[in-house]
């Protein structure tokens, strides 16, 4: 899985594969299609919301089919493809449906041709660019209807921090696990659940963990994630000890458990909120801390610049730590670190170890529904809810063991890239 380039530099697509009776249904690209055509491909498209959610797009526009018609039955890990002589570099996000019976696919205007093939023929066809390899990471069906169930609600979870969404997949996994399935395909479902956000390296992290041998397992990483949540917290709210006044951007567990502590200890403490579009969550987060007694103010993200300087330091979280120094968190922190940066205000990114993605691990920036900011017709709607820092630019990421450096990183990277969740270790 060694990176050849940066994946935020490649284009995210899904490629979602129906199957019945053994069979996957391919697709043979029209002359009207922007990209390879007259060549085979799966029910495609360029990824616009969460993946999951983009595949269940895709099979109602290009084949005609909605959710009631069929059942999610794999989800692979994503998959770089070159292809250098057209100069597109893609990830590809897999998915696989059982057909129901009864139902069947009624293509549109993107392909001139439909096909139900083994998937070992695949190989043998004029398809896209790697769709072989592609086919055989989400291939055989696979996963009980409660692996999917919580897979859907992780991938459609808006709400939610990555913490939050980590210890949700530790018990579907755990929950898996339980099952005689679980001999075959846990590593599967580990790998699957890893998958479900582009954003989020506390997932791959958390399921690497979670397949170590006994006594690790799914409990164990649960318990650890808790642990470091709630040291990270103890840690960060004594970094802010001299301070009277804290900016946040966006929720984060570990931050909303710092400034309580924080503002225990100092009465007259106040923090700056934004809002924290898409979904207002950072709101949420004022109106909670304000129920706990808190001083706050609400300022909507754009309004960051301009009060900053009235902060004695800005917090963050984050959702992942790439495996180029960059850290990830919801859309708006790089403009917080750079504001904060130009007054000389200190940032701080409260992060436990387990944000580090597995060396290898594909992280991109995740967007959301376009009908979050407007469902008007003729507009092209952006709605990327996620950005990039580099590590530097933080006077300190404060993790459960102190301040990130560079022997904490490398050492937390060297003990997952022996992880089984990793394609290069096996199927």
């Amino acid at each position: 899985m060694a990176m050849t380039r940066s994946d935020l530099d490649r284009v995210p697509v899904v490629a979602t594969f129906l199957t019945r009776r053994g069979r996957v249904l391919l697709l043979r690209r029209s002359d009207q299609v922007g990209t390879y055509r007259g060549r085979w491909a799966g029910v495609s498209g360029y990824v616009e919301r969460v993946p999951l959610e983009q595949a269940y797009v895709e099979l109602q526009e290009e084949v005609g089919l909605g959710r009631e018609d069929v059942r999610l039955c794999g989800v692979g890990v994503p998959v770089r493809v070159d292809d250098e002589a057209e100069g597109r570099h893609w990830l590809v996000y897999p998915f696989l449906f059982v057909l129901k019976p009864g139902r069947e696919p009624r293509p549109d205007w993107e392909s001139v041709e439909s096909r139900w093939v083994a998937p070992d023929e695949v190989a043998s066809l004029d398809t896209v660019p790697g769709l072989p390899q592609v086919v055989a990471g989400v291939w055989p069906p696979f996963g009980s209807p409660a692996l999917w169930r919580a897979a859907e609600q992780i991938a459609a979870d808006r709400l939610s921090g990555a913490t939050h969404l980590a210890l949700q997949a530790l018990r579907a996994f755990g929950r898996f696990c339980r099952t005689r399935e679980a001999a075959v395909s846990r590593v599967r479902a580990a790998r699957a659940l890893a998958s479900l956000r582009p954003s989020m390296g506390v997932l791959p992290h958390v399921m690497a963990l979670a397949l170590r041998p006994s006594p690790a397992g799914p409990g164990v990483a649960a318990r650890a994630l808790t642990h470091a949540t709630d040291r990270v917290a103890a840690l960060t709210a004594r970094a802010l000890a001299d301070a009277r006044c804290v900016l946040t951007h966006s929720a984060s567990a570990a931050c909303e458990a710092a400034l309580l502590a924080w503002a225990k200890a100092h009465p007259k403490s106040e923090v700056i909120a934004t809002e924290s579009r898409p979904k207002l969550e950072g709101a949420a987060l004022a109106h909670r801390l304000a129920a706990r007694g808190m001083r706050v103010k609400l300022i909507t993200d754009a309004q960051m610049g301009i009060v900053v300087r009235e902060a004695d330091a800005v917090l963050v979280g984050a959702d992942a730590i790439t495996d180029d120094g960059l850290l990830v968190n919801k859309a708006g922190t790089r403009l917080a670190v750079l504001a904060a940066g130009d007054a000389g205000v200190p940032v701080y990114a409260a992060c436990q170890t387990h944000k580090i993605a597995p060396p290898g691990w594909p992280i991109v920036l995740e967007h959301q529904d376009p009908a979050d900011l407007s469902s008007s017709a003729g507009l092209r709607v952006c709605n990327v809810a996620f950005d990039v820092t580099p590590l530097e630019w933080f006077t300190s990421v404060i993790t459960e063991r102190g301040p990130l450096t560079d022997a904490l990183l490398a050492a937390t990277r060297a003990r997952l890239a022996r992880s089984a969740l990793l394609p290069s270790k096996g199927r």
